[in-house]
């Protein structure tokens, strides 16, 4: 294969995408929450998936205000971050890898720089990604309250690589849109074929054949290791 020593960067979001975390997440909110009908239930898990890079904080505003119109104090707001961070990490860290994503991180091409975007606060998913030995993968592991957008276009400008080089790989809108808002390229994962994530955008079932789309057919110059 040609060698191509130009950087690329590619953008991991975690839940998802690298740990199957998103449903675990997902349900968190509903068992915080009290008194809800079936269908606020349903609703509540299509937007934490489908939304799922939005921070916790916001997802819980936007759940009272939008989807169960019920107020909610800043004291209220606070409790509830609190639970759910506490009883979030340990789920988290008995949850595994998206099958490939093991292999797909040991194996990544030499001119590849490779990033954690995650909507978790920055120290947690940092703990997370250090207890689960995969830190070591990445030059840096990013978490809220920065935006995703924010986190790409600042590494972008740090490490010199331009938007064409670069790709999100996401589960869900909130990806899909930080790589709209950077110009950046999109590759989603739907580990379980929700089908949250538009049609016209590649949808990969998990990571295994992550490396084969990105260095074959959309970068068939990349050197690998």
């Amino acid at each position: 294969m040609p060698k191509n020593s130009k950087q690329q960067a590619w953008f991991f979001d975690f839940d998802g995408v690298l740990a199957d975390t998103a449903i675990i997440k997902a349900e968190l909110f509903i068992e915080l929450l009290n008194d809800l009908t079936p269908k606020q239930t349903q609703s509540i898990l299509d937007y934490c998936i489908r939304e799922g890079g939005v921070p916790r904080r916001e997802k819980f505003i936007h759940i009272h205000r939008e989807l169960l119109d019920r107020p909610l104090d800043q004291k209220t707001l606070a409790n509830l971050c609190d639970e759910f961070t506490k009883k979030v990490v340990g789920r988290v860290l008995k949850a595994p890898l998206v099958h490939g994503a093991q292999d797909t991180l040991e194996n990544l091409p030499k001119s590849v720089k490779a990033f954690v975007i995650s909507g978790t606060p920055h120290s947690e998913i940092n703990f997370i990604c250090d207890k689960m030995e995969i830190t070591r993968f990445f030059e840096s592991v990013c978490g809220s309250p920065r935006s995703k957008s924010d986190w790409i276009l600042n590494l972008l400008s740090q490490y010199s690589i331009a938007q064409q080089d670069a790709w999100m790989i996401g589960d869900s809108m909130t990806d899909l849109n930080a790589a709209r808002l950077t110009s950046v390229g999109f590759i989603g994962v739907d580990v379980h074929q929700l089908g949250y994530l538009p049609q016209a955008h590649l949808a990969l079932p998990n990571l295994s054949p992550l490396m084969e789309h990105l260095t074959k057919d959309l970068y068939p110059k990349l050197e690998s290791v």
